[in-house]
């Protein structure tokens, strides 16, 4: 089957979008699907892939049906020059890219058309009014959030489904062996440093527990007004590693103790299952679905709130239990294996089959 994947960004693009869309191409190329992506900002995945040289740095532009209305005049200008085929359309992102679907379909004259919703589904009436009805142009729509899912299912039941994304192979290949009592660090959080990840909040956690050490790993605009919080604080149980690979990730995760997660908004946390991946426990603020993987006092804890103690207790509850580690790193490996992403992508390459009801 050839499909197109639509989305005007692609690593080295910072986002988990772009690294959902990165590796779901990679997993169903190696199971036989021919895949071409349309983009525009970011680094060729394939010889096929298709680049539109717009004159504007789409990433800036605001808002972002802007840039989605200038990406899609650029493609369709290629598709009617070029006119190639396709049997199916796979279009990323939000209300503004759904609006294109059926010129896209006619265009390349295919059969299947998939949605895929990454975000947080807020209270704007395009989300809350025009998507639901946007979703109806397509065969089958997935949303990798578990609060924006049941509200679009609510809307259209046959058509949408959760699936978050997958968590790459380098995570599963080995087991984590370094003991509890040798590990540098006691609480690890992954997250770019932009405002939704709540770096501040964790930082105060931090000053509340001046006997434990944190490692934050990522980078982002907020970086240095966290070094400078640190500093000024004259906390000294704070590490910052920045923007590392899947295999510091994996170090990192295996030097820590316990996976820390205060988002205010989020779709499914793909840091999560990685940091289960590594047995570690998480404690998290009831974000984007997390309480769908984090089952309390289970394989973890999930907040319904940000007050600062309650994360202390949480993870001083699992810092101080190798018996409940012990329990969990077993529940949590055994999550993410079922959350690769070549399982992941068998589950999404799916809703391209058609039967008489529409996509399976």
């Amino acid at each position: 089957m050839k499909i197109l994947r639509i989305y005007p960004f692609l690593p080295p693009m910072a986002g988990g979008m772009e690294k959902h869309i990165y590796n779901l191409t990679t997993a169903q190329r190696s199971i036989g699907f021919d895949v071409t992506i349309a983009f525009s900002e970011g680094k060729r995945t394939h010889d096929d892939d298709i680049i539109l040289p717009t004159r504007f740095k789409l990433r800036a532009l605001r808002p972002a049906a802007c840039r989605s209305f200038i990406f899609y005049c650029y493609l369709v200008c290629y598709l009617l020059l070029n006119r190639p085929k396709f049997d199916a359309v796979h279009i990323h992102g939000d209300w503004s890219d759904a609006i294109f679907c059926p010129l896209i379909k006619w265009l390349v004259d295919a059969n299947v058309t998939v949605f895929s919703f990454h975000g947080f589904l807020g209270e704007r009436f395009t989300q809350k009014r025009l998507l639901p009805k946007l979703i109806k142009y397509f065969n089958a729509t997935y949303c990798t959030g578990y609060d924006s899912y049941k509200y679009l299912q609510n809307k259209e039941p046959e058509k949408v489904h959760f699936i978050h994304s997958g968590i790459n192979q380098s995570f599963l290949d080995t087991a984590s062996l370094l003991p509890l009592h040798d590990r540098h660090y006691d609480v690890v959080s992954v997250a770019n440093f932009v405002s939704v990840k709540n770096h501040q909040f964790m930082l105060q956690i931090a000053k509340k527990m001046p006997q434990f050490n944190f490692c934050f790993v990522g980078d982002g605009v907020l970086l240095d007004k966290s070094k400078e919080f640190v500093s000024l604080a004259g906390m000294s149980n704070v590490t910052f590693l920045g923007g590392v690979n899947s295999e510091e990730v994996v170090l990192a995760l295996d030097n820590s103790k316990v996976f820390l997660l205060a988002s205010i908004e989020e779709g499914t946390p793909t840091s999560v299952i990685e940091a289960m991946s590594r047995g570690l426990p998480v404690i998290a603020a009831k974000v984007g679905g997390v309480e769908h993987i984090v089952k309390d006092s289970d394989n973890g804890i999930v907040l319904d709130g940000y007050v600062i103690n309650d994360f202390v207790k949480g993870l001083t509850m699992f810092l101080e239990s190798t018996e409940l580690y012990a329990k969990v790193k077993k529940i949590n490996r055994s999550y993410a294996e079922a959350h690769s992403w070549h399982c992941v992508a068998s589950t999404i390459s799916k809703l391209f089959i058609i039967d008489n009801k529409g996509c399976k």
